[in-house]
């Protein structure tokens, strides 16, 4: 999720956790892959969220498009009480 206009940009990285087993609030990414490759069906877990340092990544897998990150991000705010009502 993070991207060069962040605080700590290189340094230090907002991540959503991916899994392969699907729950109703999941999202789908198998159409919305816009870098590199997944090997299985897998979907983005919006509750599952992690600040990493540079040191923490090994390697991008794959990269999904906004319109997945813009969904997730509203879902996480929802699951942390943030409401747009």
């Amino acid at each position: 999720m993070s991207d060069e206009t962040h605080p700590f940009a290189g340094e230090q990285y907002i991540a959503i956790g991916i899994s392969t087993k699907q729950y109703d609030e999941s999202i789908p990414i198998a159409d919305e892959i816009v870098e590199g490759a997944l090997d299985r069906e897998s979907f983005v877990a919006p509750w599952a969220v992690v600040s990493l340092r540079e040191t923490n990544v090994e390697r991008a897998v794959a990269r999904v498009g906004a319109a997945v990150t813009e969904t997730a991000v509203r879902q996480m705010a929802g699951f942390a009480g943030y409401r747009t009502e």
